[in-house]
């Protein structure tokens, strides 16, 4: 990188103006990683929140299912009888 900035020195404002420019390039481009991995562990949070609450979800609804069907056979079979 010595060699290459030596050489970029040379010519003078446009030299630094190259250098300075990938400096930021480069800051930006870890910075913009480190958004890039912070936003994966938000959405892998995200994720496993979503399956916690489908499991917790499953069961009641499930329950609830069977119910509404036991009361759907009980009163077509009233109405059968009656």
């Amino acid at each position: 990188m010595e060699g290459s900035t030596a050489v970029l020195l040379q010519y003078g404002i446009a030299g630094v103006a190259i250098i300075g420019e990938t400096v930021a390039i480069i800051v930006l481009w870890k910075y913009v990683q480190y958004l890039i991995g912070m936003l994966s562990a938000e959405k892998d949070a995200r994720r496993e929140d979503a399956k916690e609450t489908l499991e917790k979800v499953t069961e009641p609804l499930s329950a609830i299912s069977q119910s509404t069907k036991f009361i759907a056979d009980k009163l077509i079979s009233s109405k059968r009888k009656g």
